[in-house]
């Protein structure tokens, strides 16, 4: 063009237009290589995420937990307003008597343990291999009618198994819980400890997380404490992950104790 600038940045002899051919070349391998890692990447993070109980996984952990059946109880006796676990599916019955011990210990709380139970392979909804916290909670109603009926009863199940809520979008859940009129709750154990590239973090890591789950539970369907908007509040309302988890403080300070 006349008057104007011309650009030319291609090289106008043999040679140096080979090598910039192949540097070209060799800059697109590198981008497809990253390219791929980056696929590969994301594939892997699928498998990491992958929860134990989940999924093709979750009818090997159905059967009872046999281990709990000498510790157990066929009901939730008594008359005062008392809290009772119910093992369901293939829990970790080390998890189980750690909770009753350590609610104890730490409050003077006595935790009845009520008789493992089974989960029906037909809650799990075939697509998902996951069970609907909603089912699990009438399901655990119907295995122990007498304490469920009873307001002073609050009914906490404990299982391995992944767990879903058909009316949110969330891909899973933690637990869920009911009201105080029925209060009832159920905690999954399935996501509190994933393995990345097959390494874990560890029993402590599951039971301290899958405690702080039971703790607030406890804190809200027990005691009738309110949720709690402090991310270091055993009563935090806005558990997403479980990093929130172990950002948790406890113990929990609870009405005539001293504790913070």
């Amino acid at each position: 063009m006349k008057g104007g600038r011309n650009y030319d940045i291609f090289p106008r002899t043999f040679l140096p237009r080979v090598l910039l051919g192949l540097a070209f070349l060799g800059g697109s391998a590198l981008m497809f290589g990253w390219l791929a890692v980056f696929i590969i990447g994301v594939s892997s993070l699928q498998f990491i995420e992958q929860a134990q109980c989940s999924g093709s996984d979750a009818a090997s952990c159905l059967d009872e937990q046999t281990g709990l059946e000498s510790l157990a109880s066929d009901s939730c006796a008594g008359a005062e307003r008392r809290v009772c676990l119910v093992p369901l599916g293939q829990v970790s019955a080390e998890l189980v008597e750690h909770l009753v011990d350590y609610y104890q210990r730490e409050y003077g709380l006595s935790i009845s343990m009520l008789t493992p139970s089974a989960v029906p392979a037909e809650l799990i909804d075939p697509d998902r291999g996951q069970i609907d916290v909603q089912d699990l909670m009438d399901y655990m109603a119907t295995l122990f009618p007498g304490a469920s009926s009873d307001p002073n009863v609050v009914l906490i199940g404990v299982t391995p198994v992944d767990m879903y809520d058909r009316t949110s979008h969330y891909r899973f859940l933690f637990g869920a819980r009911d009201t105080e009129v029925t209060p009832r709750a159920v905690v999954s154990t399935s996501r509190l400890n994933l393995k990345i590239f097959g390494i874990s973090e560890g029993a402590g890591a599951l039971r301290s997380r899958a405690r702080k789950l039971v703790t607030k539970n406890i804190g809200i369907l027990y005691y009738g404490l309110p949720p709690k908007d402090d991310p270091e509040s055993p009563l935090y309302n806005s558990i997403l992950s479980t990093a929130d988890l172990d950002d948790m403080e406890e113990p929990l300070a609870v009405p005539g104790s001293s504790q913070r």
